[in-house]
Order: structure tokens, then sequence, then C-alpha cells
């Protein structure tokens, strides 16, 4: 299984993503706990824990085309748009997180922003 490193982030190549999700359907038909199929397989035990989760995450996704979890978001330099302005407002998310905003950017920035938030339907 093989990998490169990107900073302290250890990034898996397609192919070694596919077999450990292959060997995550192995060990949910198996009765050995995680720890005893790594040992067996010879597969680092973090790794497949890391990987359950996004398989988990991915399989939930495909059963209710929702998912929970990250969002990547490019960054903007806004302070061009914005000016001095020092009001704001703040976007109360279900998860309890909170999204502060200055006001005065143009209606695209907010549009998409919020449909990475899935705030807006």
């Amino acid at each position: 299984m093989s990998g490169i490193y990107n900073g302290a982030v250890k990034l898996l190549d397609a192919e070694t993503k596919r077999s450990y999700y292959r060997h995550i359907g192995a060990w949910e038909r198996s009765t050995l706990s995680q720890s005893a199929y790594c040992r067996e397989h010879e597969l680092n035990k973090h790794t497949f824990s890391y990987l359950r989760g996004k398989y988990l995450q991915e399989q939930k996704l495909n059963q209710s085309g929702v998912v929970t979890g990250f969002a990547e978001l490019k960054s903007v330099d806004l302070s061009e748009q914005v000016g001095s302005s020092s009001e704001k407002f703040t976007i109360h998310l279900e998860s309890g997180a909170q999204v502060e905003l200055p006001l005065g950017l143009g209606q695209d920035v907010y549009t998409e922003l919020f449909l990475a938030l899935g705030v807006v339907a």
C-alpha cells in the first residue's frame, strides 16, 4: 500500500483507497475485531479507521443524498470588496457552528458560500 506525504498528511492513491475499501467490506463480514483484522492483513489500523469513516460517510451519501462533514472552500481575499466596513452578520448552522461574514460582499460571493454551507436549498 502506497501513498505520499504532503506535510504531515499522507495522501493515499486511488488504488490504495480502493484496496482498503475492499478490506473494510471483508472486515465487516468477518468476526474479527478491527485491530485483529488489520494485524492479520498487515494493514495500518489508523489508516483503516480513517478510511472506514470516509467509507461510512460515502455510504451515507449514497443512501440519503446528503452528507455531513467538511466542505472544501477556496480561499478568497475579500478585503477589496469589503473595504473598511466593520459591519458583520452571523450565520448559525444546524450543527452549532457559526460563520461570521462582513456586509457588503457581492451576491455571487454570498450565493457560492451559502451553497457550499448547505444554507440555500
